[in-house]
């Protein structure tokens, strides 16, 4: 339904050049008369042209193998070791994935390199009784204090999720041990 009305002034479109009524015009806060210069169809043309030649353009990035200077660690990489990133020309991060994972850890956990690498020389899990060795990108996890962000140790996934619960609904942790002593006696006995 259209909102024009016969007394509205018709403007011309500033891409191909016909004059249409104003409610064929998007909205622009910014100039006097409160509409666009284009129509909202060239509008939509335009739009479209530039997205295929910003997709092709990535893709044809894509398919050649190039490097790139970290913004952060100013090193030489391969394009393998930056996440994609729409918003930039060459559709790569500007920082590389470990400088960009290790801003991550300070911003979020307070987390120094030095006492990040400590951590990971541990190669286990400090959960007392677990031990499971840890892969670093899939199995570790840096434990925290979710109230005063404090770090604590690194833990596997497992233990990290386990501990999270039990953090979270402690008066459920005798009943469930009660429970598991109750039916491994019933399996025995049977």
């Amino acid at each position: 339904m259209s909102t024009c009305t016969k007394t509205d002034k018709p403007l011309r479109c500033s891409a191909c050049k016909e004059t249409k009524a104003r409610c064929c015009f998007g909205i622009n806060r910014r100039r006097s008369n409160g509409l666009q210069t284009e129509c909202r169809e060239c509008r939509k043309k335009k739009n479209s042209q530039s997205a295929e030649q910003r997709d092709a353009r990535r893709a044809a990035l894509r398919s050649v193998s190039f490097e790139k200077v970290c913004s952060t660690c100013r090193k030489l990489k391969s394009q393998r070791e930056y996440t994609n990133h729409a918003g930039m020309r060459d559709g790569l991060f500007n920082e590389c994935n470990e400088c960009k994972a290790s801003r991550q850890r300070r911003n979020k956990y307070s987390l120094t390199k030095d006492r990040f690498e400590e951590m990971r020389a541990t190669g286990v899990c400090q959960m007392p009784g677990c031990g499971e060795p840890l892969e670093w990108a899939k199995t570790a996890r840096i434990d925290h204090c979710h109230t005063t962000g404090k770090v604590r140790e690194v833990l596997c996934h497992r233990c990290n999720v386990m501990l999270g619960y039990v953090q979270k609904t402690p008066h459920l942790l005798q009943p469930m041990l009660n429970y598991i002593a109750k039916h491994k006696a019933d399996n025995e006995a049977a």
